[in-house]
């Protein structure tokens, strides 16, 4: 009995450790987590939020004004590629196009409206978990390794690896439903008409919670605001944890496998020295457990199965460790690389961090605004 009760309680225990450790680090090495939370901030100004905010409010906008639904006949191949209703395809598209947690943002969208059932959306949580091509290309490609090419390939590696999981999980979920199909045939022979009336009264419903465009764009950029400040405080309580760790005095081995495992970017940017192309689609794949954060964030109130998850995310780095391989005995010329690190991130100005300050600044009027309610207060009669 008491060793059960000590197993329950193991996982509060190393919560309760890491937080005092933490604590005890935040006072001891001071300079270092200042460092960190600066280097977070910097990241959240000249990456994260340019490359992803935009992209989460389109998301939210076409999910929430029916525009998925408009334009779902055009994208619906996209969408039965993964085994997924058709109204997905374009938001779908956009997941793996817009950024990491976009993905999760939009099953949770989805599956709010109805669009998605429940295990649609934890499986498209799984596999479209995608960084952008301005972080990808921009970013790592031209600012880490110095070569826009070897950037291409890198993203070119990242999409097909994520495709793949999605669609070997979509036929492994039609398999199933046709066991289930079969399992429930004898027992239950009215079942399909039941669906059908379901599928009905679901169209129905998710036509009645389509919103007018006015209240669907405020609604969006609400989201994206709300989306963004989780999103930006996990990349700063990573950047922070990862410097204080570096302070220590690390091997370069042993720095370098924490910060791929704790944040992409960091990560990558120490893995772009070696300008080994293989290991870095590998970091990429898995994402690192900041964006893993990000993504539980986004996905709301989804009730996320990690071993599952997780195992798509070890599966995603090996695929597209394989893919770049592939891909680099095609096209070798590409994939050679300075390993340059000169435009890599600094604090210095830069014409990202205008548009990024006036995101940041218009995304704080939002919320500031906002209520409990989700809805938005800009004056009040006395």
């Amino acid at each position: 009995m008491v060793s059960v009760s000590i197993k329950a309680r193991a996982p509060l225990y190393i919560a309760a450790a890491a937080v005092l450790s933490f604590g005890v680090c935040l006072f001891t090495q001071g300079a270092s987590a200042h460092s960190g939370a600066y280097d977070g901030l910097i990241i959240c100004g000249q990456i994260i939020i340019p490359s992803l905010f935009p992209f989460m409010v389109l998301s939210s906008f076409i999910t929430r004004s029916g525009l998925s639904s408009m334009l779902g006949k055009i994208f619906s191949p996209f969408a039965r590629l993964f085994y997924l209703p058709k109204d997905a395809g374009l938001p779908l598209f956009l997941s793996f196009i817009a950024g990491y947690p976009v993905g999760a943002s939009t099953a949770s969208r989805l599956h709010e409206d109805g669009t998605l059932s429940s295990d649609e959306a934890l499986r498209m949580t799984c596999f479209a978990v995608c960084g952008g091509p301005a972080f990808i290309v921009k970013a790592v490609g031209q600012g880490m390794l110095g070569s826009v090419r070897a950037g291409i390939l890198l993203l070119s590696a990242h999409i097909s690896a994520a495709v793949l999981l999605g669609i070997f999980s979509g036929i492994y979920s039609r398999l199933s439903d046709r066991r289930r199909r079969k399992t429930d045939k004898g027992s239950a022979p009215a079942q399909p008409p039941a669906e059908q009336s379901h599928v009905d009264i679901h169209t129905s419903a998710v036509s009645a919670k389509r919103k007018s465009v006015a209240d669907a764009f405020v609604e969006s950029v609400r989201d994206g605001c709300t989306g963004m400040f989780s999103i930006c405080g996990c990349v700063i309580i990573f950047s922070c944890i990862l410097s204080i760790i570096s302070s220590f005095n690390l091997p370069e081995t042993a720095s370098t496998a924490l910060g791929c495992l704790l944040e992409v970017t960091t990560g990558c940017f120490n893995a772009a020295s070696s300008g080994n192309l293989v290991f870095i689609a590998a970091v990429l794949g898995f994402g690192g457990l900041s964006v893993c954060c990000q993504i539980f964030s986004a996905a709301g109130g989804l009730r996320i199965n990690y071993v599952k998850f997780f195992s798509f995310r070890l599966m995603h780095a090996a695929l597209s460790a394989v893919i770049m391989l592939v891909l680099q005995s095609i096209f070798p010329a590409a994939a050679a690389v300075s390993g340059s690190m000169d435009a890599g991130i600094t604090a210095l100005p830069s014409q990202a961090s205008v548009p990024a300050s006036a995101a940041l600044v218009f995304m704080s009027i939002i919320f500031l605004c906002s209520t409990s309610k989700g809805r938005l207060v800009l004056g009040r009669k006395v």
